[in-house]
């Protein structure tokens, strides 16, 4: 049975399906492929876009602490411990939150996401 911490957030649903009866991730009995999914969050939604960042980045996660923790270091937030991770030094960070919008979006909101990653940049 694979061990849990060697997935990232989203994969964690194709080997552990969720048990909400008892609040429990439950080893997989047959593994098939399924889509783990986290919520879109826009870049204007600060450090909830950052949490997710980090959810799809990070694997083995086991706390919210463990997110923001890099090298031993307790980061104070999700921006932070993404900031020295270079994470938004990545252009591809910016191209896939892009895409990400075109599929989902209005124009309009699209217009605003784009304005917003010029400030930033």
């Amino acid at each position: 049975m694979p061990e849990a911490r060697q997935y990232k957030y989203s994969e964690i649903p194709e080997y552990f399906p969720r048990d909400n009866k008892n609040s429990l991730w439950k080893p997989r009995k047959k593994i098939s492929k399924m889509i783990g999914t986290l919520a879109e969050v826009s870049m204007a939604e600060g450090e909830r876009y950052y949490l997710r960042l980090m959810l799809n980045l990070k694997r083995g996660a086991t706390s919210f602490e463990d997110l923001r923790t890099l090298n031993g270091i307790i980061h104070p937030n999700y921006q932070s411990v993404c900031k020295a991770l270079r994470l938004l030094e990545d252009p591809q960070l910016y191209e896939d939150t892009m895409r990400e919008a075109i599929a989902t979006k209005s124009a309009f909101q699209i217009r605003n996401l784009f304005t917003l990653i010029c400030v930033i940049l």
